[in-house]
């Protein structure tokens, strides 16, 4: 900050000072209170309108002696009015216009984390299956490739928030996808997995539909957060000013 102030020339700092106070045409605020305080500073006549007033409204009496302090007292506030109004008019002219590269960033990257994983998909095998019954196993490869590519550099969000989630979401992807991998088995020669073989005995059932029972929470806690990390990265991102269509 003392480096900054140390490189501002006299003539980069008088500019700045003169757009600070310098009151705008239509600043009519600024204009109305400044002359007033000039004017009671100067004509006997607005003093009496001065006194008038504040006997009638505030029940206050109004001192002639002091009226070339009072007159400065509206000066200085509509010149600090007019100074707060011009900062923030500087401030608003120097704010970037439209997301930064950051925010476009996240914006396409969670536009292809729902292509990956779209909602309707993940409702249907996550929230919705019984993994006591069989599933295919095509459907376990957008988990697979969310789990295994989505750590590295390239596909990490610049919010902060939004990564700390995702990274949650990796850990119970990964655990979820665990039980899937571990604790299920073809189902004779199709596609379809089930957590005991076509040929188990009645044990092997039972201890499959035990551990249908720990996939199938697994799948709800992997889903929970998966939808709260979708409405959490939409507020997000719209409040940053991506749009989402």
């Amino acid at each position: 900050m003392l480096e900054r102030l140390k490189q501002i020339s006299w003539e980069e700092l008088g500019r700045t000072l003169y757009r600070l106070f310098k009151p705008k045409f239509y600043n009519r605020i600024t204009w109305t209170i400044v002359l007033a305080g000039l004017a009671i500073m100067s004509a006997p006549f607005f003093e009496r309108v001065a006194e008038a007033i504040l006997k009638r409204y505030f029940d206050l009496t109004f001192n002639g002696d002091l009226a070339p302090i009072y007159g400065l007292c509206l000066v200085g506030i509509g010149l600090l009015y007019n100074a707060i109004c011009k900062s923030m008019e500087i401030k608003a002219e120097h704010r970037p216009h439209g997301p930064s590269a950051a925010d476009r960033h996240d914006g396409a990257l969670f536009q292809r984390f729902c292509e990956l994983l779209p909602p309707h998909q993940v409702i249907h095998f996550s929230r919705d299956h019984d993994f006591g019954g069989a599933f295919s196993t095509k459907k376990m490869h957008p988990y697979s490739v969310f789990i295994n590519n989505w750590q590295a550099a390239d596909y990490e969000f610049q919010d902060e928030f939004l990564e700390r989630s995702k990274r949650e979401l990796l850990i119970l992807a990964a655990e979820f996808f665990h039980l899937l991998a571990y604790k299920t088995y073809s189902y004779g020669s199709t596609d379809f997995n089930r957590v005991f073989t076509s040929d188990a005995t009645f044990e092997e059932e039972i201890t499959g539909l035990k551990n249908a029972k720990v996939i199938n929470q697994a799948a709800t806690d992997f889903y929970e957060r998966y939808d709260q990390f979708v409405r959490e990265a939409r507020r997000n991102l719209l409040a940053r000013g991506v749009s989402l269509d």
